[in-house]
């Protein structure tokens, strides 16, 4: 493997380790989904994924994500309705 593509990965695998890591996941809270969607874009974006693919698709599972943590039984519902702005 090249030197640029296993100090890329390294890099990438740097950044998800520590998300993974230093994340409270007993007591999660919004700023911390905030840090981890970050994290998650940037390695997705970094690993080759469309930029406007990935925004979408990341805008849309942690909008469940989100949801899910008020009403588990709305989430799905609420996130699809924001999405297409009904």
């Amino acid at each position: 493997m090249r030197k640029e593509l296993l100090f890329g990965f390294s890099i990438m695998a740097l950044v998800v380790l520590l998300t993974i890591v230093l994340m409270p996941w007993g007591n999660i809270q919004s700023g911390h989904i905030g840090l981890l969607m970050l994290s998650l874009v940037v390695v997705a974006i970094m690993l080759g994924f469309p930029t406007a693919f990935t925004l979408m698709g990341m805008g849309m599972i942690f909008t469940f994500f989100a949801y899910s943590f008020q009403n588990p039984d709305l989430a799905l519902q609420n996130t699809l309705s924001l999405m297409v702005q009904r």
